[in-house]
């Protein structure tokens, strides 16, 4: 062979490299056509033209027709652009996949669930959620993004029949999140998408042809997907934690959720801020409103019977965490105690200032407001709006020892 016939070759190599490789096809050709193409014969004898031969003679002997075999491929992408953010106990929450169809032949497709467990695909999490999510259904997509139909399961699977050739059908995966899950927490899926036969029952295609020889009267399998995230036993009917490998006749992608959760705690403290004995303390002056600063006095007045004890209770939110919201503090007087009776018990006039029932510096607030509304005497519940993260709120009311 020449340099010139090897250099041929090599550059109609790359041609079906880059032309007919293992990606999509544009426009391909159905599985089963059959392709003819009969060479003729045309010569004489003697100068008398002869009668043509063509290889459709069954006399002669020659290949001149053959069916075009299944190429097998499905592809499945995740939609989710980011980690589907979602909140502890949350229910019916969603990750979304793309099942193309990248066969020459319609199909009915599979589909199973493979938990990622050590793939935090986003680099959000901290770990992933134990117990894990429950997958609670699989269906279709309208053009809002909700459910449009339910796939029929077949015990874990699901089957989403009827794809045609090229067709691509938008996945909704619905869950349930447990209320247990924390804060920064992740749970990641991988769906599993595998090719079944039409020509036999829809079964499960488990093998290729490439062990085969080659019949070219006979439509075979060529399974041409891609390597994906993880498989899915679909022979077993179950979960794999195995990679999925490229021409396995199926493939997969995945995506996942991030727990987004407030972190919330409360404290709460008490200190005396007057007795009939010693008077005021805390800088308190005749005249100014709660609640009392923190400066240092010579008046230190003791929790006695008649004495004024002030409550604060305090909700904060960590860092990075979720808004909580509509938070509530419901507290109220203890036993052995009375609320404080606005201006009548310390009138400014007899050396200190009147004291309302409850103050509240909201989650949302700069300062303490009084609320008027809100009385300590039975019981109280006091709205600090909603709290993001790395905020805080406080309440704080007045009682009387008894």
């Amino acid at each position: 062979m020449s340099a010139k016939q090897i250099g041929k070759l090599f550059a109609l190599g790359a041609i079906l490299a880059v032309g007919v490789g293992w990606g999509p096809l544009a426009s391909a050709t159905p599985a089963g056509t059959e392709i003819t193409n009969d060479a003729l014969l045309n010569f004489s004898v003697g100068g008398v033209a002869q009668d043509q031969i063509s290889t459709a003679d069954e006399a002669q002997d020659g290949t001149s027709r053959f069916r075009v075999d299944r190429r097998l491929d499905v592809l499945v992408t995740r939609v989710d652009e980011m980690a589907v953010s979602v909140s502890p106990g949350a229910q019916g929450v969603v990750l979304t996949f793309d099942v193309t169809n990248q066969s020459n032949d319609d199909i009915d497709i599979l589909l199973g669930l493979s938990r990622n467990e050590t793939e935090d695909v986003f680099e959000v999490g901290s770990s992933a959620i134990d117990p894990p999510a429950s997958v609670t259904g699989v269906c279709t997509s309208n053009a809002e993004g909700e459910c449009a139909s339910s796939l029929d399961a077949e015990g874990a699977t699901y089957r989403l029949p009827g794809v045609e050739a090229g067709d691509t059908v938008r996945i909704l995966v619905q869950f349930n999140i447990p209320s247990g899950a924390v804060n920064g927490e992740f749970d990641a899926w991988s769906l599993v998408a595998a090719v079944t036969d039409p020509d036999d029952d829809n079964a499960l295609v488990v093998a290729d042809s490439r062990g085969e020889v080659d019949f070219p009267d006979v439509v075979q399998n060529v399974f041409a997907d891609q390597a994906g995230d993880l498989r899915y036993d679909f022979v077993n009917d179950e979960a794999s934690t195995e990679s999925d490998e490229s021409r396995s006749g199926q493939h997969s992608a995945t995506s996942q959720f991030v727990i987004a959760a407030a972190v919330m705690t409360i404290a709460k403290t008490s200190r005396v801020v007057w007795d009939p004995v010693n008077g005021f303390g805390f800088g308190f002056v005749a005249g100014n409103a709660p609640p009392f600063n923190d400066e240092a006095t010579d008046v230190n007045p003791r929790r006695i019977p008649g004495a004024v004890i002030e409550y604060t209770v305090t909700v904060s939110n960590a860092e990075d965490a979720a808004t909580a919201t509509g938070v509530e503090v419901s507290d109220g007087p203890p036993d052995l105690t009375s609320p404080v009776i606005a201006d009548t018990l310390f009138a400014a006039d007899d050396g200190g200032a009147a004291l309302p029932n409850i103050y509240i510096n909201a989650c949302t607030a700069a300062e303490f407001a009084v609320d008027g509304d809100v009385t300590v005497a039975d019981g109280f519940v006091a709205d600090l709006d909603d709290c993001a993260g790395d905020t805080s709120g406080s309440v704080i009311f007045y009682v009387v020892i008894d």
